[in-house]
C-alpha cells in the first residue's frame, strides 16, 4: 500500500475479502501485518490458514490476491510501483574518463602515496 493509505482500513479491506474465500478457515483466524516500510510503499503480509486436505492451495492463493487487489482498487488504495532513482552524468568535467575522479556525489578519496618501487615491489 502507498505512505498515504490508511493502515487500519487496508487491513479492514483485505480481511474482508479474503472471508469471502471458502478454503480459508476462521480459525486460526486471518491476520494482515505491517511486514516492511519499504522505500516506496507500506508492505503488508496477509497470512491465512486453510484445512490441510482437499484443497488446491495454488488455487486458493489465486483467489485471495484476486480478492485483495479488487478490494484494495476499490476503496482507492494504492499499490505502488517500486521507484528507482537514477543519476546521469552528463560527461563535460575535466574528469570524464578518470573513474578515480568522478565520484557522483561521494566525498574525493584519499590519495594513494607514490611507490618509491615503481610497483614491483622489495627485491
Amino acid at each position: 500500500m502507498g505512505y498515504g493509505d490508511g493502515i487500519a482500513e487496508a487491513r479492514a479491506a483485505i480481511l474482508k475479502a479474503i472471508a469471502k474465500v471458502e478454503a480459508i478457515v476462521s480459525d486460526p483466524a486471518p491476520e494482515v501485518i505491517v511486514f516492511d516500510l519499504a522505500a516506496s510503499s507500506v508492505n503488508l503480509r496477509v497470512r491465512w490458514w486453510t484445512p490441510s486436505k482437499g484443497f488446491n492451495l495454488v488455487k486458493v492463493q489465486g483467489e485471495v490476491l484476486e480478492g485483495v487487489k479488487t478490494a484494495l482498487d476499490a476503496k482507492g488504495i494504492d499499490i505502488p510501483y517500486a521507484t528507482q532513482v537514477m543519476l546521469f552524468h552528463d560527461q563535460t568535467e575535466d574528469a570524464d574518463g578518470h573513474r578515480d575522479a568522478q565520484r557522483e556525489g561521494w566525498p574525493p578519496r584519499r590519495k594513494r602515496p607514490e611507490r618509491s618501487d615503481n610497483g614491483q615491489g622489495a627485491n
